[in-house]
């Protein structure tokens, strides 16, 4: 098995990742982790990040234990992440990648990797500045485009831009599409379910239509957004299933699945659900709205919260937290007579629409 070690560092600005989470993700990809450490980076170390100190016992540490591979909770440069790989001769994965692995391991349709596709290549195309410098050579003009004389590096680039021009075609067909069916939806009422993920958006999906879906208690368990019609009495509703939100999810990321979560603003209602029984639930809060104001101010108009696990806390804390939050459903996603009160409720917003 491989001996993975995990540093969680705070840099010089003060900021540090969840290590809680970090966690989350580690296991979300099913690494075992041998042992962690932390790193606080005044500043930073021009060829080998950490300052010296710590990269001296980090040396001898890995040769110790016969450490193969490094995550680092936060995001360090090319430069960095090879000069490290080279001197400790061990892979180096930091907090961008580890997610876009996880991304790539998860989407199931054919759009979906393509997305996780586009993200990955556009990461990758961060990181061909400098730190590639040891792959530059000449290259010959023998079976190449772009003629004699061009490095390794121009041609990476060259075959980077190029795949990624060709995956942003085929996703503009996919948007093509998407718009069609956004008009056949124009007169039914619509309800968005978002959250941080694995809030358990998937597990209400299922007990509100009906409808079997994958989910899985990790996170990123659904990429995939999904829909499904209700047709109540006389009233007709689409619910959608949509993509976790975490904080300082990666800006490849963001940019890739942008058409798909901008579904989310033809919304009429927005479920926010929150996972009560995670103690970060507050800033998961605050994560999630600050995605949605960056999509539109006018989203967090259409917001209801609904507290999810509350069969995994004390009714004494529900009790309070009603009083903070009177407007907001208090739900176990799990209790069919809980989630009745839930669609009682979006029926009647159909009725005031």
């Amino acid at each position: 098995m491989t001996k993975i070690l995990v540093i969680h560092v705070q840099d010089h600005s003060n900021i540090t990742h969840d290590p809680f989470e970090f966690y989350e993700l580690i296991n979300s990809q099913e690494f075992a982790v041998f042992c962690s450490c932390r790193s606080v980076i005044r500043v930073q170390n021009s060829k080998r990040y950490f300052a010296k100190g710590f990269y001296d016992w980090l040396f001898d540490f890995v040769k110790i234990h016969d450490i193969r591979r490094i995550l680092i909770n936060t995001d360090i440069s090319a430069r960095h992440q090879s000069e490290l790989e080279r001197s400790l001769c061990l892979s180096i994965i930091d907090r961008t990648q580890l997610i876009l692995m996880l991304f790539q391991s998860r989407a199931r349709s054919y759009e979906g990797k393509l997305q996780v596709e586009l993200a990955h290549l556009a990461y990758l195309s961060t990181r061909l500045v400098r730190g590639w410098t040891h792959l530059e050579r000449q290259r010959g003009g023998i079976g190449i485009r772009g003629g004699p004389g061009e490095t390794q590096l121009e041609l990476d680039k060259r075959i980077l831009n190029d795949n990624i021009k060709r995956i942003k075609i085929k996703l503009a067909r996919f948007n093509t599409h998407r718009q069609l069916n956004q008009r056949s939806r124009e007169h039914v009422y619509k309800v968005n379910l978002v959250g941080y993920s694995n809030a358990g958006k998937s597990t209400l999906f299922e007990m509100l239509t009906k409808k079997q879906t994958y989910h899985d208690d990790r996170l990123f368990a659904t990429l995939d957004p999904i829909s499904a019609r209700i047709q109540y009495r006389d009233n007709k509703l689409i619910v959608t299933d949509t993509v976790g939100f975490i904080s300082n999810l990666p800006e490849t990321l963001m940019q890739a699945f942008l058409s798909t979560i901008s579904e989310i603003k033809l919304s009429n209602q927005l479920l926010h659900i929150v996972d009560i029984s995670n103690p970060l639930w507050k800033s998961h809060i605050k994560t999630v709205n600050d995605y949605l104001q960056q999509l539109d101010p006018e989203l967090c108009k259409r917001v209801k919260l609904v507290f999810n696990q509350c069969d995994r806390v004390s009714k004494m804390y529900i009790d309070e937290l009603s009083l903070m939050y009177p407007n907001a459903f208090f739900i176990s996603a799990l209790k069919s007579n809980e989630v009745k009160v839930l669609f009682d409720y979006l029926i009647n917003q159909i009725d005031l629409s």
